[in-house]
């Protein structure tokens, strides 16, 4: 599980963020592929694996993992249910 984490989120999600930063189609479709991760992991694989990182991976993942958007929708249900998981992590911020 924790290499499909690492794939999916550390991987991929990275590079769709940082793409986003440069193109608007990708930053379109971050919502999409938040919301997606969210879908396929709990929220306690996703704590674990981000407290797993370095800090400095793991602030950059909290940020996009738990962004909070806009609007409401379909795509930003999901990303937002998992709101509760900053709690969690905070313990692993040191």
């Amino acid at each position: 599980m924790k290499s499909a984490l690492g794939y999916l989120i550390r991987e991929k999600l990275l590079n769709c963020a940082d793409a986003a930063e440069r193109r608007p189609e990708f930053a379109r479709e971050l919502p999409r592929f938040l919301a997606e991760v969210w879908r396929i992991f709990n929220q306690y694989e996703i704590a674990g694996y981000v407290a797993s990182l370095k800090p400095k991976q793991r602030k950059r993942l909290r940020r996009l993992l738990y962004l909070r958007l806009p609007t409401r929708g379909p795509a930003t249900a999901r990303v937002v249910s998992g709101v509760g998981l900053t709690a969690l992590g905070q313990e692993y911020d040191q």
